[in-house]
């Protein structure tokens, strides 16, 4: 059975996934849901949360938070940097699985953030998480979620560099001091699923490699139309 990436790449998703935005989308999901809880009251629910780039501002804006994740290891980030920011009263983490969800009570908005759906390759799993979400919410809550404007002209079946990152200097990955990130994609045309194979390389000051994770993802990309 394959990892799951995130389980793998929790300790350095902020150096990796979570630089990948302007956070923008960060205001939209607390104002929308700062308006749903300020109309019906009661928590909201994120599924996919991670290490917690929209959490920590939906519980600083003063909204109880139950913060969903596949990932025991992302929530742990999250656990942390709440408890260091002084929010985990406000924070409940549920390892969870948004293709099987479970809502213990109704709740005014249910958030899906940062291109989480797309990792519902399945149809089944799809109906699922939507019919959960339906079951989940208060009368007049809303489903809140993002997906990112596909890429048409990555190439397939070849390696693509992403970037080369400083790492934060505070010890954790020495003798490590930056991440190099590539990857290869392949395109099913028949499912439209896309298949990412990343490849994650800490590297010393003179760029010797100190050691290397490998994942791989399945996604549904959702064009405009």
């Amino acid at each position: 059975m394959t990892a799951w990436p995130y389980d793998l790449t929790a300790e350095f998703y902020d150096v990796d996934m979570g630089r990948n935005t302007d956070e923008r989308d960060v205001a939209w999901y607390v104002a929308e849901a700062s308006r749903a809880v300020a109309t019906l009251g009661g928590p909201v629910l994120e599924w996919g949360c991670g290490t917690g780039r929209v959490t920590l501002a939906l519980a600083a804006a003063g909204i109880e938070v139950i913060a969903a994740d596949l990932s025991p290891p992302m929530l742990g980030v999250l656990v942390r940097k709440a408890a260091a920011a002084e929010l985990a009263e406000r924070i409940r983490p549920l390892v969870s699985d948004m293709a099987r969800p479970a809502c213990a009570r109704p709740v005014a908005a249910i958030l899906c953030p940062y291109s989480a759906f797309g990792y519902l390759v399945d149809p089944d799993d799809r109906a699922r998480m939507l019919a959960g979400a339906h079951a989940g919410l208060l009368p007049g809550g809303r489903l809140l979620l993002d997906m990112y404007v596909p890429d048409e002209a990555l190439p397939e079946d070849t390696e693509i560099a992403d970037y080369v990152r400083e790492l934060p200097a505070d010890g954790r990955w020495a003798p490590a001091v930056r991440l190099a990130r590539s990857k290869w994609l392949a395109h099913d045309p028949r499912t439209g699923i896309n298949r990412i194979d990343r490849h994650y390389r800490f590297l010393a000051a003179d760029g010797g490699l100190v050691r290397e994770v490998r994942t791989t993802s399945l996604q549904r990309p959702y064009p405009p139309e």
